[in-house]
């Protein structure tokens, strides 16, 4: 009969931590040459965020009742082989695909942002405030490599100086309307602007690492130039998108008719580039969408009220998606706080940002809300949620259209 393996107790326990790895990260633990790193980032009083090269991921204890052996195997002193323990390990790590904390680059550099020629002129500009060098801001921010460079890019960072300097989106804007004057100076339409005389104007408000960065990268069509073009080609629909939050985040609230014309008159050239839908994730309507709808199984679609009637009854109001909680439950809280339905296409801006690999839109959804079906005519459909107010004045789409309004699974 097999009298088994015996167990005996380590004189001297060690301590040890276990950590569980999903499968895609196998890869980066076996030892060779071309293994990709795994880096923990982060504050010391952050939870810890272990990151690859591509994604990042929040490291969580989990507790268990069961006992979980450690144990060793070695040769037993009467021969044969024996186990022995080392710890009782009641917590694990695991590790979760979670949302990049890239919110943080704004936090950390917004202090010592770069606001223009005056800065250069001005040694006490941004006296007192912190400045990172690329180490510095990779080693806080709990991001991978990729996720960090698509923020620093979207939120106007470049090295400045040994150190990483947000560009002032105050000076964003002023430096895009003097790329849009540059296209009626220079008679020249946004796929072929002449890039020369372009720099030189932009160089006046700025330096030339900042005027060369936003032409020929932040606001460039792709392929980006390599070496020095004759031409560029602007990306049009970023441009115009970052002039109209500006113009909003300045603004706050006004009626909707009175911004879009606003915004195309700042556009000027690119004036048929201010579509609402540019904007999704920065704004909210007023009255809600949702409240157009008509809710129940047999509910009678909505009045079709005129297109004009109903643009000029909205007002529109700066909401930035940037500004809220990054957990999710924390994030549909604030959302559902605002308002206490929205309409499935209306929200969805304000989520996209949290979904991964492993957590979809509609799981997101059905996780934190809960949907109804409802109907409104398409009249409403077209203005409320996809910009058309063009419309105005244009013989009316006729009958209706379902939608899903979504509420809070829980009471707030």
């Amino acid at each position: 009969m097999d009298d088994g393996v015996p167990l005996v107790t380590a004189a001297a326990p060690r301590a040890y931590c276990l950590l569980e790895v999903p499968p895609e990260l196998e890869a980066h633990l076996v030892p060779h040459a071309d293994a990709p790193p795994l880096v923990l980032n982060g504050r010391a009083g952050d939870d810890a965020a272990l990151t690859t090269p591509h994604r990042t991921y929040a490291v969580r204890q989990v507790s268990q009742s069961n006992s979980l052996l450690v144990c060793g195997v070695e040769r037993a002193p009467a021969g044969g082989v024996q186990l022995r323990l080392h710890t009782n390990a009641s917590d694990t790590l695991e590790c979760v695909p979670t949302t990049a904390r890239v919110d943080r680059v704004a936090d950390l550099l917004d202090a010592s942002a770069y606001t223009g020629a005056d800065d250069d002129d001005n040694d006490d500009a941004g006296a007192g405030a912190r400045r990172y060098t690329p180490h510095e801001l990779r080693s806080i921010v709990q991001a991978s490599e990729a996720e960090l460079d698509d923020a620093l890019r979207a939120h106007h960072v470049l090295l400045l100086d040994g150190h990483m300097r947000r560009v002032a989106p105050s000076l964003v804007h002023e430096l895009l309307r003097v790329l849009v004057n540059q296209l009626d100076i220079l008679a020249c339409t946004p796929d072929r602007v002449p890039y020369a005389p372009t720099l030189a104007a932009l160089q006046m408000a700025a330096r030339p690492e900042v005027a060369e960065r936003l032409l020929c990268d932040w606001f460039c069509a792709p392929p980006r130039p390599t070496g020095v073009p004759t031409h560029i080609a602007l990306a049009t629909a970023d441009v115009a998108r970052f002039i109209g939050i500006s113009m909003l985040r300045d603004a706050r609230r006004m009626p909707l008719v009175a911004f879009v014309d606003a915004w195309r008159a700042a556009l000027g050239a690119l004036a048929g580039e201010a579509h609402l839908a540019l904007l999704h994730g920065f704004f909210v309507l007023d009255p809600p969408p949702a409240s157009f709808a008509g809710t129940g199984a047999h509910a009678a679609p909505p009045a079709d009220v005129a297109p004009d009637a109903l643009v000029r009854a909205l007002t529109v109001a700066y909401f930035p998606h940037t500004a809220l909680p990054l957990a999710p439950a924390a994030r549909f809280q604030q959302l559902f706080l605002a308002r206490p339905q929205w309409v499935r296409e209306e929200l969805v801006p304000f989520v996209h940002a949290l979904t991964h690999a492993h957590q979809s839109l509609d799981a997101l959804l059905v996780k934190h809300a809960r949907a109804s079906r409802a109907r409104w005519s398409r009249t409403h459909a077209a203005v409320l949620l996809r910009g058309e107010i063009d419309a105005v004045g244009a013989p009316r789409a006729a009958g209706s259209e379902t939608c899903t309004l979504l509420q809070a699974r829980v009471r707030y």
